[in-house]
């Protein structure tokens, strides 16, 4: 009985991995004007599926949208809604519509579906065109950017917007004119808050290792940068009674910039 049980044990763990790993996006993407990497640590050994999600989403145009949400709770319940939560949203950013109203949509589906109630989320969508970047929140942490020779500061947003899934949201974008290279970074409550630690110490103390790591690289042009960096941040800001998967997603932003042609482009389109 017991060797069955660690055989069933371990071919659940093998599946969940499995999922977990069709869930994450590339490292080190390029876009036009955008390179983007992410980094993501289970809650506990065992706990390889938890309510945390992350994406990266061309958009139609010159348009890229980034996105860190997480669904309350852990195991499967959460897993599930946090499954359906960002397929919705790949859903969505295939529809020519704004980030808000993207998110207004995005309530009323996290409303329709178990467990996903109070879940929270900030998107992100960088317009290469325009130079600008606009966010949007239900209820996340603020995200961070790091302008060029500056240092990482929380954006001040016009809202911070209810959870998602209340069906009385209002959610308003907040738009950053970039016109020289910065660095945005979005990620969720577990890297920055414990039982010991106050949710805005955590922040700051993100900001900070966000400044030294990006300040201890010597080239964040180099492939492996933003990759690097991503762990850093997950290994310098963890507290020691992590109870929550921790999440982020880094953006480097260099307007003027084109990066690959998108699919059915020239490359001089």
């Amino acid at each position: 009985m017991a060797l069955d049980n660690a055989r069933r044990y371990e071919r659940e763990r093998r599946t969940a991995l499995a999922i977990r790993r069709s869930l994450l996006p590339d490292t080190g993407q390029a876009f036009a004007g955008c390179r983007v990497a992410h980094g993501y640590r289970p809650a506990g050994q065992d706990d390889v599926i938890g309510g945390d999600w992350f994406d990266v989403l061309p958009r139609a145009g010159r348009r890229l949208a980034m996105v860190v949400g997480d669904a309350m709770g852990h195991g499967p319940e959460s897993a599930v809604a946090m499954i359906q939560l960002r397929t919705a949203v790949r859903t969505l950013a295939a529809l020519d519509i704004g980030p808000a109203e993207l998110m207004h949509r995005l309530d009323a589906v996290a409303g329709a579906t178990p467990g996903a109630s109070f879940a929270t989320c900030m998107y992100a969508e960088w317009d290469a065109d325009l130079r600008t970047c606009t966010f949007v929140g239900a209820g996340h942490p603020p995200p961070l950017v790091r302008r060029a020779g500056g240092q990482a500061a929380r954006v001040t947003l016009t809202s911070a917007g209810l959870p998602l899934g209340l069906g009385t949201g209002r959610y308003e974008p907040t738009v950053l004119h970039l016109s020289e290279p910065a660095l945005v970074l979005l990620y969720s409550d577990g890297l920055v808050e414990s039982r010991t630690s106050d949710i805005d110490e955590g922040i700051s103390r993100l900001a900070r290792a966000l400044d030294a790591g990006a300040g201890g690289l010597p080239d964040l042009g180099h492939p492996d940068a933003l990759p690097s960096l991503c762990g850093r941040l997950l290994t310098r800001t963890t507290a020691g009674d992590v109870g929550d998967d921790r999440t982020l997603l880094l953006a480097e932003l260099t307007p003027g910039v084109n990066g690959p042609p998108r699919t059915g482009e020239t490359a001089t389109a």
